[in-house]
C-alpha cells in the first residue's frame, strides 16, 4: 500500500469512527442529513476516495470533532471514543460467491439463472447501504497482476457503485471490473479486465503476466462480429488472494 492511499484509508478510518460516535448508525442516514450524494460520502468513508478539506470542514463540524483530528489523527476525537485508545476490530458479514470468471471460456447461461455457491466472509466496512455486492471466484491467470487463479474478488453492482456512465468511467477508470460478452447462440463469457478509458474511448484490457493474455487486444464495449453484446456488470473492490 502507498503512503498516499494508507493515508487515505486513515482519514476514511477516523470519519466513520466520528460519524458512528455522533449517532449515525449508518453512512446513509449521515450523508442525508448533511444534504450530500451518498455515493460521494460512502466514496469518502470507505476510503476509494480521498475528500477535499472543504468536505473535512464540514464533516468535523457535524460529527463533532476537531479538523485537525480528522485530517492527521491528532487533536480532539469523538468524546465517546478518545483518539489514543485502540481500534476496535472490525464488524464481518458475509456476502454470497456468485460463480467464476475466466476469460477465453464460453458457457451456457444457468436454467434458474444465477446461482450462489456459499457465502464468503466480508468486512462490514466494505459494505455499501442497500447496494448489491458479492464474490466471484477467478480461474486461471487471466488476470494474474491482481490475483491468481483461486483467489476471490468482492465486486459492488456498477450502478451501485456509479451514479451515471460519466461518473462510471471517470472513477473506475484504470480499475479492475466484471464484464460479460454474449453471443447471438446465447453463450457468454464472463471475465475481469482492467478498464481503461481514453480518446478512443472506453476498452478492457488484459492485466495478465502470461504471453497467452499480455498480447490480447482490447475489447470495446461496441465490440461487434460474433458477440452482440458487451457490458460492466461490477466494479471490483476487494481481493482475496489464497494463501501460498
Amino acid at each position: 500500500m502507498s503512503s498516499n492511499q494508507a493515508f487515505i484509508d486513515s482519514r476514511a478510518a477516523r470519519l466513520r469512527q466520528a460519524r458512528q460516535a455522533a449517532g449515525y448508525d449508518t453512512a446513509r442516514d449521515a450523508a442525508d442529513a448533511m444534504g450530500i450524494s451518498r455515493t460521494t460520502y460512502y466514496g469518502h468513508e470507505n476510503g476509494r476516495a480521498g475528500f477535499k478539506s472543504t468536505s473535512a470542514i464540514k464533516y468535523a463540524k457535524r460529527f463533532r470533532v476537531s479538523l485537525e483530528w480528522l485530517e492527521t489523527g491528532r487533536g480532539e476525537g469523538p468524546a465517546s471514543q478518545p483518539s489514543n485508545s485502540p481500534k476496535l476490530m472490525t464488524e464481518i458479514v458475509t456476502r454470497p460467491l456468485l460463480g467464476f470468471v475466466q476469460a477465453g471460456v464460453w458457457q451456457e447461461e444457468p436454467q434458474n439463472g444465477e446461482f450462489e455457491l456459499g457465502d464468503i466472509p466480508v468486512p462490514a466496512d466494505r459494505i455499501i447501504d442497500g447496494a448489491d455486492q458479492f464474490w466471484f471466484e477467478v480461474v486461471g491467470d487471466s488476470v494474474d497482476k491482481f490475483v491468481a487463479g483461486g483467489g476471490k474478488i468482492f465486486c459492488t453492482s456498477v450502478w451501485d457503485w456509479a451514479r451515471d456512465t460519466d461518473d462510471l468511467f471517470r472513477r473506475a477508470n484504470g480499475k479492475l471490473v466484471i464484464a460479460e460478452r454474449r453471443r447471438s447462440d446465447g453463450t457468454f463469457q464472463r471475465t475481469c479486465k482492467r478498464l481503461v478509458v481514453n480518446g478512443s474511448g472506453p476498452a478492457l484490457h488484459t492485466a495478465s503476466t502470461h504471453p497467452r493474455w499480455m498480447n490480447e487486444a482490447p475489447i470495446q464495449l461496441n465490440e461487434d462480429g460474433e458477440t452482440v453484446e458487451v457490458r460492466l456488470v461490477a466494479v471490483v473492490t476487494d481481493l482475496m488472494t489464497p494463501a501460498p
